[in-house]
């Protein structure tokens, strides 16, 4: 419980710092999206679809740029926003991504292979046709959607194992994202793992993705988490 409390304040103190972050690139975590709260499993990883169409608008009429994160480099000079989805659950699929398409903004989403198919996530057709798009950016978010703290190394190695992820898409996944990948449930040393196995994987710490981050940990990038409650702190945080 102590460890607990101790990464939970440091990553605090990342974050509360983060906030004062002018440079870098915004990389955006949304999950759900959509204006039916009955159906929203967690409060703090949901959003309105309207609401998604607002934000999206609003960085737009700002003169936000927007870069895939694959181009992630240049993205940390530009100042760039980057969107990306962890889980892709079919409410995102349904109401985000058309958002995104109309608009030509890049995006990547983060697929663990034990909701492939699953009720409210993606199957397997979706999944290959989302793959096609040339905005989309297939990552990886582990085998079975588990927290790394409570794995041992070998275990953490096959929880990283996207072979069977890139067998059906046909190709390469170059990103990872941590499931659960705040500072006490990943941190820096299970992430690790994903060090020359990934070209980038990303946390749950709220941040700028700046060029200190890259250079010095590309295995775990921070991620602005999105929801209901914060979005127009979030976009204040953005101007």
């Amino acid at each position: 419980m102590i460890k607990r409390y101790f990464w939970s304040f440091l990553q605090k103190i990342i974050e509360l710092f983060g906030r004062f972050q002018k440079n870098g690139a915004a990389v955006l975590m949304f999950h759900h999206v959509s204006d039916d709260e009955a159906h929203w499993r967690d409060a703090s990883i949901s959003i309105r679809q309207t609401s998604f169409e607002a934000l999206i608008d609003s960085l737009i009429q700002s003169g936000a740029v927007f870069a895939p994160v694959t181009d992630l480099e240049k993205a940390v000079g530009r100042r760039a926003v980057t969107v990306t989805f962890d889980d892709m659950f079919f409410s995102a699929y349904q109401n985000a991504l058309p958002v995104l398409e109309e608009n030509n903004i890049p995006y990547c989403v983060f697929i663990s292979d034990s909701f492939i198919g699953k009720e409210g996530y993606l199957s397997e057709k979706e999944l290959g046709e989302l793959a096609r798009r040339p905005l989309c950016t297939v990552g990886f978010h582990a085998k079975n959607h588990l927290m790394m703290r409570a794995l041992g190394s070998d275990e953490v190695k096959a929880e990283l194992d996207a072979s069977a992820l890139e067998a059906l898409l046909g190709k390469k996944a170059e990103y990872l994202a941590f499931p659960y990948g705040s500072l006490y449930a990943c941190g820096f040393q299970k992430a690790k793992a994903a060090k020359g196995r990934f070209r980038y994987a990303f946390s749950t710490v709220s941040a700028r993705c700046t060029r200190f981050w890259v250079k010095r940990t590309p295995y775990y990038l921070p991620r602005i988490n999105v929801c209901e409650s914060n979005r127009m702190s979030v976009l204040q945080r953005l101007r």
